[in-house]
């Protein structure tokens, strides 16, 4: 990591932690509660072909979701531009659109992370991605979930350990416990 990566991140990691929010209402709530979804992915410096599988998998989640008569967006940063999105409820952003310092994302951004007023927030990245950190800190979902327990960035609520590579088996997984959850 370059001396200038390292002093963004700290700098990312600094605002985050600082990023005051109107206190949410933070509560576990079970799948059949869930209304709204919001669900973040990463992907940065992956060929092709794995971004093709993941695309395909976070597409079946998407599907999963209405069927299951669910309000769901995808948020996905990537590091090159933007890919063309297939879907309507697909935001695809890229590190150009985020402040260079900072990696915060752009107004319009968190704009449409906003609109959606989440019950749940997933962050199915299993790399540490600022932007989405952002995202996921701002949110006043419920409840906050997140594959990667890193210790830096947004504070989530639940961590979710899986050693598979399949996104729509880790988002399965995520499913069944939320389902087992009875909450108030």
């Amino acid at each position: 990591m370059s001396f200038i990566t390292s002093i963004k991140n700290t700098i990312a990691q600094y605002k985050i932690n600082k990023l005051h929010k109107v206190d949410r209402r933070k509560s576990y709530i079970d799948w059949e509660k869930t209304n709204r979804v919001l669900l973040l992915y990463s992907m940065s410096n992956l060929p092709e072909a794995t971004s093709s599988r993941i695309y395909s998998e976070l597409y079946d989640i998407l599907d999963n979701c209405f069927d299951e008569k669910m309000n769901v967006r995808l948020m996905v940063c990537v590091t090159k531009s933007s890919v063309e999105q297939k879907r309507f409820n697909i935001t695809v952003f890229d590190s150009k659109t985020c402040n260079f310092l900072t990696s915060e994302p752009q107004k319009d951004i968190f704009d449409v992370a906003e609109e959606e007023q989440s019950d749940v927030v997933i962050n199915l990245s299993p790399t540490l991605s600022y932007p989405l950190e952002y995202l996921a800190e701002y949110s006043e979902a419920r409840l906050k979930i997140s594959v990667l327990k890193a210790g830096k960035g947004a504070k989530y609520d639940m961590y979710f350990s899986s050693e598979s590579d399949s996104v729509k088996e880790v988002f399965n997984s995520i499913k069944y416990y939320l389902k087992k959850i009875k909450a108030e």
